[in-house]
């Protein structure tokens, strides 16, 4: 059986126009949580009384954030949670005319 992982603090996308944001959710505890931006494996986390949380690393550039939240039991089933926060600190530019 796959750990259950959910990432519920953020909606999914999540604008901000912030330099960092935090995920968070319930997890199966005592199964650490690999934290991974675009693939690449960017931190761990605990998972404690069944919830997690993670504030992401600062980011300075406007982009979309893609992050996967996993969690791998003893007999190597992978549960998977993600989030994506889109950082936009650009006014819109309004034209009347």
């Amino acid at each position: 059986t796959l750990p259950v992982i959910t990432q519920t603090t953020l909606s999914n996308p999540y604008y901000r126009n912030t330099n960092t944001v935090t995920f968070g959710g319930s997890c199966e505890t005592g199964l650490t949580i690999t934290i991974k931006r675009s693939g690449v494996t960017e931190n761990t986390a605990a998972c404690a009384a069944g919830a997690w949380s993670y504030g992401v690393a600062t980011q300075s550039v406007d982009a979309t954030y893609n992050y996967t939240f996993e969690q791998t039991d003893s007999a190597g089933n992978v549960g998977t949670a993600s989030g994506q926060w889109i950082r936009d600190t650009v006014n819109p530019v309004l034209t009347f005319t």
